[in-house]
């Protein structure tokens, strides 16, 4: 057995299981956003401060914001900064709509994205046809294998065109590119 050594630390705080939190901010700063208006702005260098003054704005302050990214200089490469304005002021009931809503968004335990498929819904192996093992299957997932079975029914089209074209009208494709380039006047 391999003997580990082990320091206990006592009253060490537990970050916040997302990465960073609107809680992070210092008294002042929410002082200020307590009191913007709507229309005012203001600007911060990064945009992981951007979310985190969203979310801390929506949630805890009641207001909406929205943000955009300005260059500093005459060139791209001068850099940039966001730049955030008050947009709205919610009401309470605004307020409640908005945190139900987010709440809601992460109490549904089904995964929603591409290319992934929920253990619960794969782990029935029951499914006795092709449509019981289809109904399953993600809608995305779905919709990218019909957008690609598309295109490539497309490129055999214009593949058996160009057959056409080639063996019945004796055309080719160095003959085309010629006759655009040349102008025969």
């Amino acid at each position: 057995m391999k003997s580990l050594n082990i320091k206990l630390e006592k009253n060490v705080m537990m970050p916040n299981k997302y990465g960073a939190n609107y809680q992070d901010f210092e008294q002042d700063t929410i002082d200020v956003l307590r009191d913007m208006k709507v229309g005012d702005s203001f600007t911060v260098k990064n945009y992981g401060d951007v979310s985190r003054l969203r979310k801390l704005c929506k949630f805890k302050l009641k207001k909406l914001v929205s943000s955009r990214k300005e260059y500093i200089g005459k060139t791209k490469n001068d850099g940039h900064v966001f730049r955030i304005w008050c947009t709205r002021i919610l009401s309470d009931n605004e307020h409640q709509k908005e945190v139900e809503k987010f709440e809601a968004q992460y109490q549904n335990k089904k995964l929603h994205t591409a290319g992934m498929l929920a253990k619960h819904e794969t782990s029935d192996t029951t499914a006795t046809n092709h449509n019981d093992y289809r109904a399953k299957i993600d809608g995305m997932i779905l919709a990218i294998a019909e957008y690609r079975e598309e295109n490539r029914m497309l490129v055999d089209d214009i593949e058996h065109i160009k057959k056409i074209l080639t063996e019945e009208l004796g055309y080719s494709d160095e003959r085309a590119s010629l006759s655009r380039g040349v102008n025969n006047d």
